[in-house]
């Protein structure tokens, strides 16, 4: 143990850094864009349709940072088929 971590934890974590940012606020949003422009990938897990609601879908991404690669992973999908009586 480590700093009361396990091995496995530390080992796999190393060196992995990590932000928490509101993009509903414009300072938020500022700072996110120039990290986009930066970034190999971008991973996101908003509901259906709310990154691009907050001005970071795809096509927003892509014209900051054309080579981008995006991931969504939501919990209940992407398309209406997933919507269920939670959503």
């Amino acid at each position: 143990m480590r700093e009361k971590r396990s091995g496995y934890y530390v080992q796999h974590n190393l060196g992995k850094m990590s932000l928490c940012i509101d993009a509903r606020h414009p300072e938020g949003a500022t700072i996110l864009r120039e990290l986009v422009k930066k970034v190999d990938v971008l991973v996101e897990n908003l509901r259906r349709g709310r990154s691009h609601a907050l001005g970071f879908g795809y096509p927003e991404v892509s014209n900051l940072n054309p080579p981008i690669v995006m991931c969504s992973v939501s919990t209940f999908g992407q398309t209406d088929a997933c919507d269920g009586p939670w959503l």
